[in-house]
């Protein structure tokens, strides 16, 4: 593998990390710079995944067809330029344009560079570090989020971006995926599942800042929460590696999504609510990784890990947007109550999924287990 690509790809991927992170702590700020309220200010976080979503597909319609670094650079670009959109709009229409700009350009290198370095033997180490570059960024800019500011965190994403381009540049080629049929009935199963699931781990850390400031925290404060959140987060999926794939997936995903309805509860009892949080993200870190793997041992679609993709990208725009909703009709209150019953949801799908059957096939794509998280 390009030791100049490898760089370039951990730099860009604490890029991405933290435009994953920033908007929720961001919505305070953005609700005072925008002249509008909490709930039009949080369509940042959905807005990011239409972006994230579109960015995918324009990998999927490019892959094998465009140059895979050409896609990459595009990526960059995007990510440059709705970054510089991010830290200077003053209307909210145009700081949602930049925003889904920026998330096209998220997709694009979050897809792209799992993709070619899926191409090397030893991509199983490689993408354990490459993941926890992620969590770097989307742990440590929303702490800059809270102490200097949304424009200082989108500097960073800018001009770290920039310097990623030239050797994403340098990417290896990759083949054009086979055509393929009409997804399973375990492949769809799974795509509802993390269609939901993901409401859960992208609205809990995006309106958790919102909340905690409801109930007295600073805005600082409130930001040092969330990167506390992806700092459980990234650190969980790590410690849980050795030893989880002991365990059936569907009882794993089952017992984490029951957590994460008991967590997000806890977080609307009087003085839980920035430990609660936390709590939050340790129950929700297990459950992609580990549905991917699920999907592994009951699809045999080649493309069922492209559609749960897809899917889980889909549910992060709705789940975010809809809790958004309810903060404006209902208050900040409310979103301890909707994280929980988005959880619950998802845990009731999962329970209506087939438990996974020993195969001696590879689980689905070990690369998409770092791409969205």
């Amino acid at each position: 593998m390009n030791p100049t690509f490898v760089r370039a790809a951990f730099v860009s991927f604490v890029a991405i990390g933290g435009t994953a992170g920033v908007y929720g702590p961001a919505v305070p700020e953005l609700s005072q710079r925008l002249g509008v309220g909490v709930a039009a200010a949080g369509l940042a976080v959905p807005a990011h995944n239409l972006g994230a979503l579109l960015g995918i597909l324009w990998w999927g319609r490019g892959q094998g067809r465009v140059p895979a670094g050409r896609l990459l650079v595009v990526g960059t670009v995007a990510l440059v330029a709705g970054g510089l959109g991010v830290a200077v709009a003053g209307w909210l229409p145009l700081l949602l344009l930049a925003v889904v700009l920026a998330g096209v350009g998220f997709g694009l290198v979050d897809v792209g560079v799992n993709t070619v370095l899926q191409r090397e033997p030893e991509r199983v180490g490689r993408f354990n570090a490459l993941h926890a570059t992620f969590g770097l960024g989307a742990v440590l800019l929303p702490v800059v989020v809270g102490r200097l500011g949304l424009a200082a965190a989108m500097g960073v994403v800018v001009l770290l971006s920039a310097l990623s381009a030239p050797g994403l540049r340098t990417a290896a080629e990759v083949d054009r995926p086979p055509p393929g049929r009409g997804a399973d009935g375990p492949t769809k199963g799974l795509v509802l599942l993390l269609s939901v699931a993901m409401g859960v781990e992208v609205g809990a850390p995006a309106w958790a800042p919102t909340h905690l400031v409801g109930t007295g925290l600073t805005p600082a404060g409130a930001a040092n929460v969330v990167a506390a959140f992806f700092l459980a987060y990234t650190a969980t999926r790590y410690l849980v590696a050795p030893f989880i794939g002991r365990f059936d997936p569907r009882t794993v995903v089952r017992a984490s999504l029951a957590a994460c309805v008991a967590t997000a509860l806890l977080a609307g009892v009087d003085g839980f609510a920035p430990y609660a949080w936390v709590l939050v993200g340790i129950s929700i870190a297990p459950v992609f990784p580990t549905a991917l793997a699920w999907l592994g041992t009951v699809s045999d679609d080649p493309r069922g890990t492209t559609r749960v993709m897809v899917g889980a990208s889909i549910g992060a725009i709705i789940a975010p947007a809809t809790i958004g909703g309810l903060v404006a009709v209902l208050g900040t209150g409310v979103v301890p109550v909707a994280v929980a019953v988005v959880a619950l949801l998802a845990g009731a799908v999962a329970h209506r999924l087939p438990p996974a059957r020993g195969s001696s096939r590879e689980p689905a794509d070990a690369g998409a287990v770092a791409t969205l998280r």
